[in-house]
């Protein structure tokens, strides 16, 4: 096909509709392969890094296979030089698509910071094992809105397929966004923004209104998030010591007959919980297991206790918990791992073999840069600088602080450090002591040093001395002069 760019005849397209059309439903099967294939390693990609609660809140849709005409379409519009058939991928690198949805605007966050932990490739570089990111294919409309209105976070998801001829390179666009996100694309997308058609402005208009509607919405749903994890933090990590719990972990409330016997099987339910435990698990990733259980018979209460702690140590006494946020539950007879096992993109360069061990156990912990660390604990303690003079504390002064800091290094162009890393952050400082002893960045970074190294101790059992000075030459401070 040929066209004119810039008053010169060039050959763009190589192909006829009709061919174009025959090598795609001939290659159709093979597309719907990979698309259930990128799908399936991308639910347990998310499987090694997230526990229940939250994979609960997210979706990985079973996607979908560009449609053929949309496809022609496409390659003719964006002007692609394409001399052969098989090179349209390289080209069109959404042929196959899925969408990841996301219950709020954190969560999202969090699922933007696991598509940027993966390695990133160009077009037909060689991959590891797991999934890796085409460089080219990311785009934050999250971040940078689309003038339609159109707000998501796109990557394109590549691996090496075996074939006939040794292995092949795919791709997969992935498209992460959060439920009201999602809401205005189904309204308006397939109605609206089809490849090639004319769209009357007011409608334009209209759809971005809708979107900026649903966003203020989102941050709406978020402010409500954010006031329901300090009810959720008491209810299922509370932050009275074990000590205290330990001391009287039986004083109930008074409940009813019909609560006392779903008590005495959610204690069944829950010692059996525990017991099946192989490592370390959150506390509210145990609570999320007996909901599960217990169904519509759980009423959101803890039957007369006051929290789910105490609940616990009710039904295993004996139980050893892990009190430092996130909270944890270690088994019985847990002896530690020996050995750092990852399926997705392995660990960033500085990060030490440790870290990773400890993250399996610990899957909220930050695996971040020594420099990312770095920033975290200055615009952590700027932050906390600029809300000197407010009333909050604990969970909601931290939800303030965190949200400051992350604003901040938005406004920076520092994107990839999210929320949830500066969230872990400042709850280890909560555990370590008051958050008012924390008057400059290098004693943020040193509590965090050493509040790692001690659940490092804890959770992995035994860690040589190279292993604590790795983690130190990882996370401590940087002195400046």
């Amino acid at each position: 096909m040929e066209k004119f760019i810039n008053g010169f005849q060039i050959v763009s397209i190589n192909f006829t509709d009709g061919a174009f059309k025959e090598w795609y439903q001939k290659n159709e099967n093979k597309f719907c392969e990979r698309l259930n294939s990128f799908c399936e390693m991308l639910k347990d990609a998310l499987n090694d890094e997230f526990d229940a609660p939250f994979l609960e809140r997210i979706t990985v849709q079973s996607g979908r296979v560009k449609r053929t005409n949309r496809a022609w379409i496409k390659i003719n519009e964006k002007n692609y030089v394409i001399s052969e058939l098989d090179e349209v991928p390289k080209h069109l690198k959404d042929i196959l698509g899925t969408r990841i949805i996301c219950t709020n605007i954190a969560d999202l966050e969090r699922i933007r910071d696991f598509l940027d932990s993966l390695p990133i490739v160009d077009w037909g570089e060689n991959l590891n094992n797991g999934l890796s990111v085409l460089e080219s294919t990311k785009k934050d409309y999250v971040t940078n809105v689309k003038e339609t209105g159109y707000r998501a976070v796109h990557v394109g998801l590549a691996h090496r397929f075996p074939n006939y001829a040794g292995s092949e390179f795919s791709t997969c666009e992935v498209q992460a966004r959060t439920l009201l996100q999602d809401a205005w694309g189904e309204l308006t997308h397939e109605d609206t923004y089809k490849p090639g058609t004319q769209v009357p402005k007011v409608v334009t208009m209209i759809s971005r209104q809708m979107s900026d509607l649903l966003a203020t919405l989102d941050n709406m749903a978020q402010t409500l998030a954010d006031e329901l994890s300090v009810f959720e933090h008491t209810e299922i990590s509370t932050e009275e010591t074990d000590a205290t719990v330990r001391k009287d972990p039986h004083k109930l409330q008074s409940i009813s007959a019909r609560d006392e016997f779903v008590k005495t099987q959610a204690v069944e339910q829950l010692r059996k919980i525990v017991e099946s435990l192989e490592k370390p698990t959150s506390i509210a990733n145990v609570a999320f297991k007996l909901q599960k259980e217990l169904g519509t018979s759980f009423d959101g209460s803890w039957f007369g206790f006051d929290s789910f702690k105490q609940l616990l140590l009710h039904a295993v006494p004996k139980v050893e918990i892990e009190a430092r946020p996130p909270g944890l539950v270690i088994p019985e007879n847990y002896s530690g791992l020996v050995s750092y096992q990852h399926s997705g993109s392995g660990l960033p360069d500085g990060v030490p073999e440790i870290a990773g061990k400890l993250k399996q156990v610990d899957k909220s912990l930050p695996i971040l840069s020594k420099e990312d660390f770095q920033k975290i604990y200055r615009y952590l303690h700027s932050a906390m600088r600029s809300l000197s003079n407010s009333t909050d504390s604990g969970i909601p002064y931290i939800n303030r602080v965190t949200k400051r800091a992350r604003d901040a290094l938005d406004t920076d162009g520092v994107r990839h450090v999210s929320r949830a890393a500066l969230d872990y952050v400042m709850k280890a400082l909560l555990f370590a002591g008051s958050l008012e002893d924390y008057s400059t960045s290098e004693k943020i970074g040193l509590s965090y040093c050493d509040s790692t190294i001690s659940r490092a101790r804890l959770l992995l059992k035994d860690i040589s001395t190279e292993d604590v000075n790795e983690i130190r030459e990882w996370l401590s401070p940087c002195v400046e002069n």
